[in-house]
């Protein structure tokens, strides 16, 4: 969440301010302190000065308005990503610019006290741009997401009921295997094919499982570091009602356990859970701002 804001002439005054925080710098001196760091990047470096690393870990965005002599400046959450940082001041220096272009192009002194009723717009822009994050949601999160699990997994078992007499005609042509009498080369084939095919299915069902719900889980988690962390609970609590699910049914479905199917493809599974919940949370963070903590 933006914790101050900042609009500033070239010249360096300060027309604009908004504070969510309480602040003891003088607006009018961190402005012409910004202007001056600016002009001194573009003289000095020949490159516009874009942020600055503030050591209380909070970072300070300058974005210039290509449409107009404005320049904004953000001191936002240090786990604010700072492509959404800019698209939000670039949206309120065009709203800004719209609303007060006959000014800012006459260099109007009256600016200052007009725009204070630019707060509205603020409002405005902000709305649905910002999401809390809380240990609440993460479970939130992993409820969802494994309500999702359930329902691919009865969809998955579904389209197997229906093609199963399907399998089983493609399956009558292959030699009764008899291991008494050794192997010949059409009964290793044809084991061959059927694992392959057993393995594969049993592979895209468990990875069809955890792909989206872990990205959704990340996502209402809403952080990278609280995605990785919601898809190992996920992979984790499934493995253990997979155990307890095999434990329950054992023998009713003749040899198959697919917690066993679990164990084996486990490393590849929590890693697709992992980079699916990382990307999950990483999109949280690049579409919404954290919310300002209560000081």
């Amino acid at each position: 969440m933006f914790h101050s804001l900042y609009i500033i002439l070239q010249n360096g005054t300060c027309v604009f301010t908004r504070h969510y925080r309480k602040s003891r710098v003088d607006d009018q001196l961190l402005s012409g302190f910004i202007s001056a760091l600016g002009n001194f990047s573009r003289e000095a470096l020949g490159s516009n000065l874009q942020s600055i690393k503030l050591q209380s870990g909070e970072q300070l965005s300058i974005l210039k308005y290509q449409y107009a002599p404005i320049i904004g400046i953000v001191i936002a959450d240090p786990r604010d990503h700072p492509s959404l940082i800019s698209t939000i001041l670039n949206r309120i220096l065009q709203d800004f610019t719209e609303e007060f272009r006959k000014e800012i192009t006459a260099n109007d002194p009256k600016l200052v006290g007009l725009t204070q009723k630019f707060n509205k717009n603020i409002d405005e822009i902000l709305k649905g741009k910002v999401s809390t994050r809380s240990p609440l949601k993460m479970i939130l999160g992993n409820i969802i997401s494994f309500s999702l699990m359930i329902l691919i997994a009865i969809l998955m078992i579904r389209g197997i009921v229906r093609f199963s007499p399907l399998l089983e005609t493609n399956l009558a042509g292959f030699p009764t295997i008899n291991f008494s009498d050794g192997i010949d080369p059409n009964e290793f084939m044809a084991l061959q094919t059927i694992t392959g095919t057993t393995t594969g299915i049993l592979l895209l069902m468990l990875l069809g499982l955890f792909f989206l719900p872990s990205i959704l889980s990340g996502y209402i988690a809403g952080s990278e570091k609280r995605g990785i962390l919601n898809a190992i609970l996920l992979s984790s609590i499934t493995g253990g009602l997979l155990f307890l699910g095999g434990r329950i049914a054992e023998g009713q479905f003749g040899d198959l356990n697919i917690f066993w199917w679990f164990i084996i493809f486990s490393p590849l599974i929590i890693f697709i859970a992992i980079v699916c919940g990382y990307y999950g949370g990483h999109l949280k963070v690049k579409h919404k701002l954290w919310p300002l903590e209560k000081t």
